[in-house]
């Protein structure tokens, strides 16, 4: 049974005219069929949005650990190469300076030798088994010759209370060139390392052929370089500025570090 929506009169939910007015039910009835189905279509939309933002929020949710653990990954590398690469090497060079220029009172031809060699090597382990931003690093290790040279002359002031801060230009000029020697070491074994993780490397796999590298050489070729071949161009020159880079700090520091005594 049904209402006529003319007359409010109940009449059987197939019939198409009123029998007490008289008049057509059919479009009315389906008319109020069709914005039920609306109705319906329009609650479903609001429930599945309302699925979409709970899952939603429950990604979120899950991914805020992920962020955090990342950023404390990123912290904790940090701080742990700041005490392998920076603390370590610096306190290893003022226990070789008190050992070397204080307990055993040996010449300081060893203690430059030392100081050469020692940041060296940290340089080569900083590098080998990953890339890093060798700008960065290179605040460090300017800041590791500094401080490294200051707290000797402070050990050695403590040890025989002498000035802790040179007194003549000449001593100056002996203190700067003592830290760029092992600012300079440190620097020559970062080269080094780079040029180490550079050749371990295996992201190319297959060497330019011979009508690749006539094209790079001489520009005849008919094809363009492949993509391969300019990736082993490009590692090739960065492996050679970077065997540069090696030869020229190693002199300096070399240089820097020794003139004085030979």
């Amino acid at each position: 049974m049904m209402k006529c929506p003319y007359c409010v009169s109940d009449i059987d939910s197939q019939a198409l005219a009123c029998k007490y007015c008289k008049r057509d039910v059919f479009l009315p009835k389906q008319l109020k069929i069709r914005i039920r189905h609306l109705e319906n279509q329009l609650q479903s939309s609001l429930s599945d949005k309302s699925k979409d933002s709970e899952s939603g929020s429950l990604i979120a949710t899950t991914d805020a650990p992920k962020v955090v653990l990342t950023s404390f990954a990123k912290c904790r590398s940090i701080v742990f190469d700041f005490l392998k690469f920076f603390i370590a090497p610096l306190m290893l060079l003022l226990l070789a300076h008190v050992f070397i220029t204080i307990v055993y009172d040996t010449k300081i031809l060893y203690l430059r030798i030392f100081t050469l060699v020692l940041p060296m090597c940290f340089g080569v382990l900083l590098f080998k088994d990953q890339s890093r931003n060798i700008l960065a690093w290179l605040i460090w290790v300017v800041s590791l010759g500094l401080i490294s040279v200051v707290a000797m002359s402070a050990i050695t002031s403590l040890a025989d209370d002498s000035p802790v801060w040179p007194q003549s230009i000449y001593e100056w000029r002996d203190m700067v060139e003592f830290a760029a020697s092992i600012s300079f070491s440190y620097l020559t074994g970062i080269f080094i390392g780079r040029l180490v993780f550079l050749k371990t490397k295996s992201t190319l796999t297959s060497a330019p052929t011979t009508h690749h590298a006539d094209y790079w050489i001489t520009g005849t070729g008919n094809e363009r370089l492949s993509p391969t071949s300019l990736q082993l161009i490009t590692k090739k020159i960065s492996e050679l500025i970077t065997t540069l880079g090696a030869i020229v700090t190693t002199i300096i520091a070399i240089y820097t570090g020794l003139k004085g005594l030979l």
